[in-house]
């Protein structure tokens, strides 16, 4: 939650008989003056290291964009001082959501490099059954009444959305495997220059995709190590796009 975040207290029940509906919102309360207020904080391991100890207080109150009770956590870091995590299911561990935040920068981080890096959402989707649509139109696409065909195709589309995306996030692994196990051939591989290259540090997985590209000719030539698979691409590949990459038996001995 931001600095600025309220939210309030439950209203108080009136025994006097009013008109209209019973008041719902009772006291508005900055969430971040709570520190402040006398309220049982408990103590816990860090879900990341446990002999760091961090201290958490639940409370439930009214948040006016949700329209009900939300269960806010309230959680003070030694290192990183206060914030605040909240969550709509009242009745679940609050560390959970302690630990699940913790995640959160390891995520962003993920789908960043998945989306700038390795391309998982580049496909487009685009068939040519499909009715065009006016530039900047807002109507949706209504599949209800449309011919059997053009679901079927939709559906293979979506299926191949699908697995476009799977198999990005699988290479997008082999790129993080590859940091943590073989670090030292991939920074010799890496064939330019850093200034964070250190003999401890691992590789990101940019780093390790422009280490796969500069020995990817080598990988080509050289069919001791993986004979089967090297001639499956070369299959696969134009020679005349690659005649600069791929260099002959001769150039290669």
């Amino acid at each position: 939650m931001k600095k600025s975040a309220v939210a309030y207290y439950p209203a108080n029940p009136s025994d006097k008989k009013q008109r209209g509906r019973p008041k719902k919102y009772g006291e508005k309360v900055k969430l971040f003056s709570l520190f402040k207020a006398d309220l049982l904080f408990q103590s816990a391991p860090w879900p990341n290291d446990e002999k760091l100890t961090i201290q958490y207080c639940s409370i439930k109150l009214f948040w006016k964009p949700f329209g009900d009770l939300v269960l806010f956590v309230l959680t003070r870091h030694p290192i990183r001082g206060d914030a605040i995590v909240m969550s709509t299911d009242l009745d679940a561990d609050p560390m959970s959501f302690v630990t699940a935040y913790s995640f959160r920068f390891r995520i962003e981080v993920f789908f960043r490099m998945a989306v700038h890096q390795v391309g998982a959402f580049v496909y487009r989707f685009w068939i040519k059954n499909m009715v065009a649509r006016k530039r900047g139109g807002k109507d949706d696409l209504n599949f209800q009444f449309a011919p059997k065909h053009l679901k079927d195709t939709v559906h293979r589309k979506l299926h191949a959305y699908h697995l476009f995306m799977q198999t990005a996030f699988i290479a997008h692994g082999l790129l993080q495997y590859l940091s943590t196990k073989y670090c030292r051939s991939v920074w010799s591989s890496f064939g330019t220059w850093l200034r964070t290259i250190r003999a401890n540090t691992l590789p990101s997985e940019m780093v390790v995709s422009m280490a796969l590209s500069a020995s990817y000719s080598e990988f080509l030539s050289d069919g001791q190590h993986c004979p089967i698979f090297s001639k499956f691409l070369r299959k696969k590949l134009d020679g005349k796009q690659f005649r600069h990459k791929i260099p002959t038996s001769s150039e290669a001995a």
